[in-house]
């Protein structure tokens, strides 16, 4: 049964964790996206990857950490569905996974137009916040599409209650209505987060 084998593998915590703000999340440099930046190869392939580990582009510190940590929820967000569903079905979360991706690419050969369009004198922050700001959507999306696929198999609802518990009914609408920004925010003050901004599942569960 699905709800026996559901998060065999769960963080423990010892006594009662404070919930970190997002500042103070990422004042601690420790937050790294889900891949790791030492491995990505500079080959024009992995730009967007690299944009994140703040190797590339305008440099902005803060906004480049904000987009780790949300690859970060969002990769064990897919790591914790793609571990509990039938083989079968692991092709569609795949999808959702290579779509996000090709976006967010996309969102750095939108920042290279944005460049070449840029009167003189013009601030030249602006596309970087254009592209950190389309590569979020991206997350977003990704997050509505693997939360909409587990409520289309009854079965795999329990998988959703597992990692939003105690409030499942309030995350769901939250995902599917709010910016990325919000959503990252209640789950920091949910104390849904660890401090290295992957998803906590805790032990106690229903």
């Amino acid at each position: 049964m699905i709800l026996h084998k559901v998060f065999l593998t769960i963080i423990v915590l010892s006594g009662i964790a404070t919930a970190l703000s997002v500042d103070e999340i990422l004042s601690q440099d420790i937050v790294q996206p889900s891949f790791d930046c030492a491995k990505v190869i500079d080959n024009g392939k992995n730009d967007d990857e690299l944009y994140i580990c703040n190797k590339i582009g305008v440099r902005n510190e803060y906004e480049n950490k904000r987009l780790a940590l949300t690859d970060s929820i969002y990769g064990s967000y897919y790591r914790l569905v793609a571990t509990h569903i039938d083989s079968k079905d692991k092709v569609k979360l795949k999808n959702i996974a290579q779509n996000m991706i090709k976006s967010r690419k996309q969102c750095l050969e939108s920042e290279n137009e944005i460049w070449q369009a840029l009167p003189e004198g013009a601030n030249p922050i602006i596309p970087l916040f254009e592209s950190t700001d389309c590569m979020q959507e991206c997350y977003l999306k990704a997050l509505r599409d693997i939360t909409k696929f587990l409520y289309a198999v009854p079965r795999y609802e329990p998988i959703f209650e597992k990692i939003f518990y105690p409030n499942p009914k309030e995350y769901y609408e939250v995902i599917q209505n709010k910016s990325i920004v919000d959503i990252i925010d209640k789950m920091t003050q949910d104390n849904l987060i660890d401090k290295t901004g992957k998803l906590i599942v805790k032990v106690d569960s229903k």
